[in-house]
């Protein structure tokens, strides 16, 4: 059946898929949280629309061309959840010229410090968030570290709030 596939290729089942997406759109209303999925994954918009139930919405993505491939089909809130690299600034900056709302993440205050000097030298203010270590040591500052506050200092009125990223929890209920 899959033999002449031309890969890569998005292969879903429909009724899971939006199962699925109203099961997490109904837990997250019960906590009264927004909805932000990741779509690294489907890196599809008719998927986001699904996830959502609405034509646009808040999303995140893994790399700078999921986000302008999302922000050319209307998306605008637009987390990029990798820690920013000063060479990408000139292209998240592009974008929000474009009318974009990109959100950055860093997890030190050396990665706070060179998004606030590659943002100066773009001419561009990033809201940023930092990322805070909930479990597998991956990336992130661990909760409570003495760091968090340096890092906030640093970003100042750039600063958006903390995410995290618990990857072990596809594993709970």
């Amino acid at each position: 059946m899959f033999e002449n596939l031309d890969t890569p290729a998005l292969i879903l089942d429909a009724d899971k898929l939006d199962a699925n997406c109203r099961r997490m759109r109904i837990k997250m209303e019960g906590h009264r949280v927004a909805l932000r999925p990741h779509m690294k994954t489907a890196k599809n918009v008719d998927v986001a629309r699904i996830a959502l139930a609405a034509p646009i919405g808040p999303i995140t993505v893994s790399t700078l061309r999921e986000a302008e491939y999302f922000f050319d089909h209307g998306f605008r809130d637009i987390l990029y959840a990798v820690g920013v690299v000063p060479n990408k600034v000139p292209r998240i900056a592009a974008l929000n010229n474009r009318g974009a709302k990109i959100t950055v993440i860093v997890d030190s205050v050396e990665g706070a410090k060179a998004l606030v000097d590659a943002s100066a030298s773009s001419n561009v203010r990033l809201p940023a968030m930092v990322e805070i270590d909930s479990d597998g040591h991956r990336a992130g500052v661990p909760p409570g570290h003495h760091s968090l506050l340096e890092i906030a200092e640093v970003l100042g009125d750039g600063l958006r709030g903390v995410m995290t990223h618990a990857g072990d929890s596809y594993n709970s209920d």
